[in-house]
């Protein structure tokens, strides 16, 4: 049988994690190892509204995917955003945010940063 809620996950991890996201960070198989860890993390440690506890699980998992992408270069910045842009699309996964709940974090989720993200940021307050 198939275990449909690991299909959508995994799939999930698979679209979220292209090569963009990691275009000149890290080496070759970065992404492949990012999508093999996002494909099995455990989702419901991020459906928390409180802000602190959202934080304390999303600094643990950065750890966590920065190791297993190494050795190849890989660097922290790299794994919290894709960790970032991961979490994000699974809340608004239908299947995934009705069985983990992670709409209750919306306002503890941090912006996926990229350069045009920064750069739209740094114009809107005068930078």
């Amino acid at each position: 049988m198939i275990d449909m809620l690991a299909a959508h996950q995994t799939r999930l991890a698979r679209l979220s994690v292209g090569p963009s996201p990691a275009r000149n960070q890290g080496g070759p198989g970065v992404v492949r190892k990012a999508r093999q860890y996002l494909a099995t993390l455990d989702l419901r440690r991020f459906s928390s509204a409180d802000g602190r506890r959202y934080r304390q699980a999303l600094d643990e998992a950065t750890e966590e995917l920065t190791k297993a992408m190494q050795p190849k270069g890989a660097t922290w910045g790299l794994a919290r955003k894709v960790l970032n842009i991961f979490i994000r699309d699974a809340a608004y996964h239908v299947v995934l945010n009705s069985e983990f709940r992670l709409d209750r974090a919306h306002g503890a989720m941090e912006l996926p940063l990229d350069s045009l993200t920064a750069t739209a940021l740094k114009k809107s307050v005068g930078r």
